[in-house]
């Protein structure tokens, strides 16, 4: 992985670009996502996420990008309002 970078992504050296509209990443970082929000497949087949260029890389490493996008889920107490 290169990079995480908000905001459009014109003209920018990838071999696959994820993009997620920001109220279902909002939704995907719960603890626990409502169903449609709790994987990338379910959020693109909703159409609040496309993924762009070559897939071979995603796919052959699917499991450690789908980790690596679950790291970013805010911790249960911080959702809630408990956490400090």
């Amino acid at each position: 992985m290169a990079a995480v970078a908000p905001g459009p992504a014109l003209l920018r050296s990838r071999r696959f670009a994820i993009h997620i509209e920001a109220a279902a990443w909002a939704q995907f970082r719960h603890p626990v996502p409502r169903p449609g929000y709790h994987d990338l497949f379910a959020m693109c087949k909703r159409g609040e996420a496309r993924i762009e260029g070559e897939l071979h890389p995603l796919m052959a490493n699917l499991r450690y990008f789908k980790e690596l996008l679950s790291l970013a889920r805010k911790p249960e107490t911080e959702a809630v309002g408990h956490g400090g």
